[in-house]
């Protein structure tokens, strides 16, 4: 499959565990370590950026191109999520104080999510 097209199916399953990760080790930190949801956003997010490289870069994104060159461009892609994710959480956080923070942090994802498969289809894993 050339690289350009991705796998919808893997992207998603990716997508998820990336996401259980996220969610969990933010559940971890706020349960057990007492940190804030927006605080503990970013470590959490960190761990799930390595679940998710390494899954969309051997079965959502394998590319014929270099590995050098696509790390590159993901690194890049997830930088962007990465801000985006924690801009919008830290907002609707604060927008609305009354949803609970995992529920939050899961809308957050699932609309990075979509940003992040566009760029990584059409530009980070493109041939």
């Amino acid at each position: 499959m050339a690289a350009s097209s991705g796998k919808p199916f893997f992207f998603i399953m990716v997508g998820c565990t990336a996401a259980l990760v996220h969610l969990g080790t933010a559940f971890a930190l706020v349960s057990v370590a007492g940190v804030t949801p927006g605080l503990a956003n970013v470590p959490a997010f960190l761990c799930a950026f390595c679940v998710s490289h390494a899954g969309h870069s051997r079965f959502s994104f394998p590319s014929s191109r270099g590995v050098v060159h696509s790390r590159w461009r993901w690194l890049q892609v997830s930088l962007a999520a990465f801000f985006l994710n924690q801009g919008l959480t830290l907002l609707a956080l604060h927008t609305f104080p009354q949803l609970w923070y995992l529920a939050v942090m899961a809308g957050v994802a699932i609309v990075v999510a979509l940003v992040s498969y566009g760029l990584g289809k059409t530009w980070a894993f493109a041939a």
